[in-house]
């Protein structure tokens, strides 16, 4: 037996005419657009050392004494020493990846140098740490260059 062909759907009937022109729907509310709140610096401090374990070689090394200071916008400034602000700077995507790793968050260093009488003032109220925690100081670092390149520091 043949299967007889099914009817076609009918189609919808359109709406009554009333006269009055269609209502759109009601506008959705705004939606807020995310903007994320920049961090504390006491967050950022907190996980500093945390962010600086996932440093590695010579980044680990001219950053072990750095320490961050404000926050200002997507960047966090970054205190460290004068002889190794040019050095620092070679290392600022290492850290950004180090920070977003350690504390979920992607924030652009932005070195400073720390004043030289706040340097000596910091040094002598808290020593800086040498290898027992892995880390060097910078005296250290800088004592073991001059030694392996056999080189001198001038004055001036």
């Amino acid at each position: 037996p043949a299967h007889a062909p099914e009817p076609a759907p009918e189609p919808e009937p359109e709406p009554a005419a009333t006269g009055e022109p269609p209502t759109a729907p009601a506008p959705a509310p705004p939606v807020a657009a995310f903007t994320p709140e920049a961090p504390e610096i006491a967050t950022v401090s907190a996980g500093w050392s945390e962010a600086l374990s996932h440093l590695s070689g010579p980044a680990r090394g001219i950053l072990a004494a750095s320490r961050p200071i404000a926050i200002d916008g997507a960047s966090v400034v970054v205190e460290v020493s004068d002889a190794l602000l040019a050095s620092s700077q070679r290392y600022a995507e290492q850290l950004a990846d180090a920070l977003a790793t350690a504390l979920a968050l992607r924030l652009q260093p932005r070195f400073v140098a720390v004043a030289s009488v706040a340097a000596d003032a910091v040094a002598a109220a808290a020593p800086l740490p040498a290898d027992g925690d892995g880390t060097i100081s910078e005296v250290e670092l800088l004592d073991q260059l001059r030694r392996r390149l056999d080189a001198t520091e001038e004055a001036g």
